[in-house]
């Protein structure tokens, strides 16, 4: 049997967790709680990070207009985070402009990307809508598109402009157009 459940079905996302994620972002940044406010403030890759799990938090929660609200202050950044789409704790976005994360990608913990970064389906039409699984600490370079049912195994590295449509084992390094693996 296919699972039809989307990420958020299978994946509730309580109160409790939202704080901890809020709390872990901007614990990339400082301890200090003034100086986390003016992160808040003045930092558009925390913001951004704010906007997707205020909105997906939303979202989750059945309060699906004011999810729309919230994700589309992401879009002063030029960057898209779909609240359908997980992400684990401390993403680092040092140049969060350009970014397009699509609805169904998991992202895990401790996982780095950089500007002009698309995260996506593989666009056939009438086929099911696939998109990557980025593990721990992966760091994507800038202009990198991941596209389709992939998965990028923990500390990967995707070199910049690289275009990856097959999954990328761990502890490797991923450049090309298009990346075709071990040869």
């Amino acid at each position: 049997m296919k699972d039809t459940l989307s990420t958020t079905d299978r994946h509730p996302y309580p109160l409790g967790e939202l704080l901890s994620d809020l709390k872990s972002d901007l614990s990339l940044k400082t301890r200090s709680y003034k100086l986390a406010l003016f992160y808040l403030v003045f930092s558009p890759s925390i913001r951004v990070l704010f906007c997707y799990r205020i909105s997906r938090f939303l979202y989750v929660h059945g309060r699906k207009r004011f999810a729309y609200i919230f994700k589309s202050l992401q879009s002063r950044y030029g960057c898209y985070l779909s609240f359908k789409g997980s992400i684990g704790k401390r993403l680092y976005l040092p140049h969060p402009a350009g970014i397009v994360i699509g609805d169904g990608v998991v992202i895990e913990d401790d996982v780095s990307i950089w500007q002009n970064v698309t995260l996506g389906s593989h666009g056939k039409p009438r086929a099911r809508q696939e998109y990557p699984y980025i593990c721990s600490g992966v760091k994507i370079f800038a202009g990198a598109v991941l596209l389709g049912n992939i998965k990028v195994g923990e500390n990967a590295i995707v070199g910049a402009n690289a275009v990856v449509l097959s999954d990328v084992p761990a502890n490797t390094v991923a450049v090309g157009v298009p990346y075709k693996g071990n040869l």
